[in-house]
């Protein structure tokens, strides 16, 4: 399984304490070099991935479809773009992101999107999350904004 992603859904898990969800879920990642720039700039505050560079998992790759790359930055931000670009290139089974406008791009490409929450219930799913309330309200404690109607609706979903 091949999945590329988004700088937010990384951010988010590692900020609340869960990448790990990542590798579980689907073994390896890929994430541009924009991303992985992005990245970087959470060290500052204790964030940092380099574990998950180091055991493997975590590929930084960078994507060879700048004319993708560069239609797309006239509407989207670098780590989008590159994510996006990427996806196409390497025919990804999934791409992670949050952010709409890129979501959007995405699926009009035809590229299958799971954003943070999609994670977190596919975890919970599995059993690798007790429940997806507590994680969703990690989430809203680091200025991830959720509706309270989608909060609402994913505890549906969830089964809590």
């Amino acid at each position: 399984m091949i999945i590329v992603s988004d700088t937010t859904p990384f951010s988010n898990l590692l900020q609340i304490d869960e990448l790990g969800l990542l590798s579980t879920l689907y073994q390896q990642i890929i994430i541009p070099t924009t991303v992985f720039s992005e990245l970087k700039i959470l060290e500052k505050r204790g964030f940092s991935i380099q574990s998950g560079i180091n055991a493997g998992w975590i590929i930084i790759k960078s994507p060879q479809y700048y004319d993708v790359v560069n239609e797309l930055l006239t509407f989207i931000d670098p780590g989008e773009s590159e994510a996006i670009a990427l996806a196409i290139e390497l025919q990804a089974d999934y791409l992670l992101m949050d952010e709409k406008e890129g979501r959007q791009e995405a699926r009009a490409r035809a590229i299958p999107v799971i954003g943070t929450l999609g994670i977190l219930l596919e975890a919970k799913k599995r059993g690798l999350i007790p429940n997806v309330k507590t994680k969703m309200d990690a989430l809203r404690n680091i200025n991830y904004w959720i509706s309270e109607e989608l909060y609402q609706q994913m505890l549906v979903l969830a089964g809590e």
